[in-house]
């Protein structure tokens, strides 16, 4: 969308290596099992994420999610262990989203619902999911890979820069919205780092 109140997107850039899967010590990453009590676990962390999803909402969240494509970081730290809370404290989705916004991301994957507990953020626990939804993409064939960016969550949009995603340009309103997140951000904003919507979508078939 390009208008002012339009989805911002992050992309994935073309000819950018997968970034690797680093853990903090004292966590492991997980896929989770769809048919299980892993469904309470997401549930759980969207809550406390301030997100709740309706029954429809859900079902359209578990029909994109790619297979393998739902990751879980667990607290395997001894003292969560010793309390049997040993769990999922952060996760994230490769989904699946061929409709996409619009005409822009044909056959595209979305990386969707990343949270992680307040109280186990700055440990680079968000950095690994995302890098094993990247991952996960590219081990999929997948091309066209965004994130979208929440205005009211701009410290994952952050996180998303640093891993490599680069800002995505429908047009020049999008690029002067992308001015101001950078400035709340208090990141320099390159215009050059920005990826035009034209030779995105010609070189994401």
């Amino acid at each position: 969308m390009t208008e002012e109140t339009g989805d911002l997107y992050l992309v994935w850039p073309r000819g950018l290596r997968p970034p690797e899967v680093s853990m903090p010590a004292g966590y492991a990453l997980r896929t989770a099992q769809i048919g299980s009590g892993d469904r309470d676990r997401l549930r759980e962390l969207l809550a406390a994420g301030g997100r709740h999803l309706d029954a429809v909402e859900e079902r359209q969240l578990f029909d994109k999610i790619l297979p393998n494509g739902l990751f879980f970081v667990v607290d395997e730290h001894r003292e969560a262990r010793r309390a049997g809370i040993g769990d999922a404290v952060g996760t994230c989705a490769a989904l699946h989203d061929p409709q996409g916004d619009g005409h822009y991301f044909p056959f595209g994957g979305e990386l969707g619902v990343l949270v992680v507990q307040k109280e186990h953020r700055r440990r680079g626990l968000g950095h690994a999911l995302a890098a094993a939804c990247v991952r996960r993409f590219r081990d999929a064939g997948y091309r066209s890979i965004r994130a979208g960016v929440d205005l009211d969550a701009l410290p994952a949009a952050h996180l998303l820069l640093n891993l490599g995603f680069r800002p995505f340009a429908a047009d020049e309103t999008t690029v002067g919205r992308w001015r101001r997140v950078y400035d709340r951000l208090g990141l320099v904003f390159d215009r050059e780092q920005c990826v035009d919507a034209g030779s995105y979508h010609t070189r994401s078939r």
